[in-house]
């Protein structure tokens, strides 16, 4: 099987920002000595992005996203999930998935000019390759020549290719004499020029870069947390594009002329929330299907996000894969829970859990139902959707009681399993489902993330890992889709249809709304 793409068509979609030409900004002049302007984009991130420039450190989305101004990767996914190449041209995977050969573009440097070729990719895959990189246990790397390479896997990898849609590419020269990372050298449209912590990243085009070249001479990341801030500094004019900004806030820049929302399709991962099922209550696989049927998904997400945004999120009515994307994988014959508030009394009663005192609260040998919801601060909705869980849990005899932690300590309760119900999301590398199933499902692979130790869960994923056969691993996802029903793991609430906001003023922009690299994140490429 050979994957051949028209280079012609995608030199200028490839980027995370491939700037218009048309934006110019910059200090003002005096009038009676007017001075060509620097154009430049200033994009307001609620992360702080900068705090490493080392493309090993910060992988999670966002911080992945701006890094690939710098460095490129060598496939990408283009707007409709669909993977493209970038610094391959080729790729053909052995029978068994586990020996993969590649080709590599021969017309590609690094900005400091040294040629990228097999050497470089050889040394970016050992540098990059290690717990939690996302990239499989390669055993060997043999370059057939300068711009082909033979990668030999310990295990089969049917994905293998998707994953290195999450490798950056960096020249040796990135490294000192001692190995540590010294600065970043890629092949991007853009070179690294500051970084001010807390406060602001800064790019500079590079003039020498293979593909089409930038428009604007710089990008400047500006780290504004608050997402009224960073809403008024979009209006106001301090900045051109506004990142994760709640419904409330992008619905009133939609209705405004002087703005723009470019929405893209729903992203492959899910928002959720995990039961702990290493101890009571949801170690009772029928209190996991109780809280299932006593939760109504489709009303909570369209009264909190699609009331007010028509269309922003798709509730996962029909399980972690109800979005558009994998319409193909999901069973036709897969009914997945519904809101049924009776049959989740009748579980919970047959689990043993009564109302023995009449206050309301179902209680089991003395001990009430009482549990605790940590809720997420990713999305500005994430504590109002756990406040409507808490409520209706409440109509079934759950005690709920909701903590609000940022993603650090919410991250550290998740990996010490120190929760009872936890707000999720992430972990999609690319555009199939399986390393999300790794993750937070694998008990021998992720087994301090994994929310549930089942073997014939494990199998299943270690066959996906195996299965190269669309047809075949399609069997497979719907196998697997019909044990997560059946052990009901957590509640599916919704997959995000991701929006950002910038001024309308940017002519020359078409917004290319898709994978950036590793994650989904909106882009703008060159018309």
């Amino acid at each position: 099987m050979i994957f051949r793409k028209n280079t012609s068509q995608w030199l200028t979609l490839h980027f995370f920002l491939l700037l218009a030409c048309s934006l110019t900004m910059g200090c003002s002049q005096k009038a009676e000595n007017p001075q060509p302007q620097p154009s430049q984009l200033v994009i307001g991130s609620q992360f702080d992005i900068g705090g490493s420039i080392d493309p090993k450190q910060g992988l999670g989305g966002p911080c992945l996203a701006a890094k690939l101004l710098i460095f490129e990767t060598p496939v990408y996914f283009d707007e409709n999930y669909k993977m493209q190449p970038l610094l391959f041209t080729a790729w053909t995977p052995s029978e068994d998935a586990r020996t993969w050969t590649v080709h590599l573009r021969e017309d590609v440097r690094f900005s400091d000019g040294t040629p990228f070729a097999a050497d470089a990719l050889m040394f970016s895959v050992r540098y990059m390759t290690g717990p939690g990189l996302h990239l499989a246990d390669i055993r060997e790397m043999e370059a057939i020549n300068d711009h082909t390479v033979r990668l030999t896997l310990n295990a089969p990898d049917a994905v293998f290719i998707h994953t290195l849609s999450s490798l950056p590419i960096i020249s040796p020269s990135s490294l000192d004499q001692g190995g540590h990372f010294a600065k970043p050298v890629g092949t991007g449209p853009f070179t690294f020029v500051e970084y001010t912590q807390g406060q602001q990243l800064v790019y500079q085009r590079n003039d020498d870069y293979w593909g089409t070249k930038p428009g604007v001479e710089k990008v400047v990341f500006k780290f504004i947390p608050d997402f009224n801030t960073r809403s008024m500094a979009l209006e106001s004019g301090e900045i051109d594009i506004a990142d994760y900004l709640p419904a409330e806030i992008l619905k009133k820049l939609e209705d405004d002329p002087g703005f723009t929302v470019a929405r893209k399709i729903p992203s492959p991962c899910p928002n959720w929330i995990g039961l702990n099922t290493t101890r009571p209550p949801f170690d009772d696989v029928r209190v996991r299907r109780a809280v299932n049927y006593a939760v109504d998904v489709q009303a909570i997400v369209e009264r909190l996000i699609n009331a007010i945004l028509p269309g922003l999120a798709v509730p996962a009515t029909r399980g972690p894969h109800s979005q558009p994307l994998f319409a193909g994988i999901v069973d036709p014959d897969l009914t997945w829970y519904g809101y049924d508030p009776m049959a989740a009394k009748q579980l919970l009663a047959e689990a043993g859990w009564q109302d023995a005192d009449g206050d309301g609260i179902l209680d089991k040998d003395g001990v009430p139902l009482k549990v605790e919801l940590i809720s997420s601060l990713l999305y500005a909705e994430g504590t109002e959707i756990a406040e409507a869980v808490q409520s209706q849990l409440a109509a079934v005899g759950m005690d709920v009681q909701v903590r609000v932690l940022e993603s650090g300590a919410r991250f550290q309760a998740y990996r010490e399993k120190k929760y009872d119900m936890i707000e999720l999301a992430g972990i999609c590398p690319h555009n199939d489902p399986s390393p999300w199933y790794e993750y937070y499902f694998h008990s021998k692979k992720q087994r301090a993330y994994c929310v549930i130790e089942d073997p014939a869960i494990d199998a299943a994923i270690d066959r996906l890992a195996a299965t190269v056969d669309e047809n075949d691993r399609t069997q497979v996802l719907r196998h697997l889709q019909t044990l997560l029903e059946e052990t009901a793991p957590g509640i599916f609430l919704y997959i995000q249809n991701g929006a950002l906001a910038f001024r309308s003023d940017l002519k020359g922009f078409k917004t290319y709304c898709g994978m950036s690299g590793a994650f989904s994140y909106a882009r703008f490429v060159h018309p």
